[in-house]
């Protein structure tokens, strides 16, 4: 399944595809379990910024409130449209010039944070069946038209799907 992405030269070790597939592989394995919150932070993470302060964020996660979360990442600043290859609007159905998805800012997914519950389950299988996908993850030219900068591989695929879950998100 993942011949293609752990080739020599390829970006990130394989596009990055191994961030949802190590979460998804822990949990299968116990290591992580129901109740858990997994902090992902890249190594060559400079600075997180947010609006919460750490205890309030934390606390958010364990409140049995409507007001607890189950997935928490940032903003990249960057717009959607031009950092996401045409093809992945066109595997969600959804134009790129939608103002929730293609006109809003990208997720940064170098930082996240994530109560492991069976909504974060479905959602990091979502997100690793998503990068499974050699074309959508990769740097292969779109087949679909459209102008964009660089797809951000990864990134891009959790953005959108971030997205799709009609999630707010800061």
């Amino acid at each position: 399944k993942w011949s293609k992405h752990v080739k020599n030269g390829v970006r990130g070790r394989g596009y990055w595809f191994w961030k949802s597939a190590l979460f998804n592989s822990l949990v299968k394995n116990g290591t992580i379990q129901d109740g858990d919150i997994v902090l992902w932070s890249d190594p060559d993470i400079h600075s997180i910024s947010h609006t919460f302060g750490w205890d309030n964020l934390f606390n958010r996660f364990s409140a049995v409130t409507p007001e607890g979360i189950d997935f928490f990442i940032e903003s990249s600043g960057q717009c959607e449209v031009v950092w996401t290859k045409p093809d992945i609007f066109e595997h969600f159905g959804v134009s790129r010039e939608d103002i929730q998805y293609g006109r809003s800012p990208q997720v940064n997914a170098p930082f996240w944070i994530a109560s492991v519950n069976e909504r974060t389950r479905q959602f990091m299988q979502h997100w690793e069946d998503l990068v499974a996908d050699y074309h959508l993850v990769s740097d292969e030219k779109s087949k679909a038209k459209g102008k964009y900068i660089e797809n951000r591989h990864d990134q891009s695929l959790l953005s959108m799907l971030v997205k799709a879950q009609n999630a707010s998100w800061g």
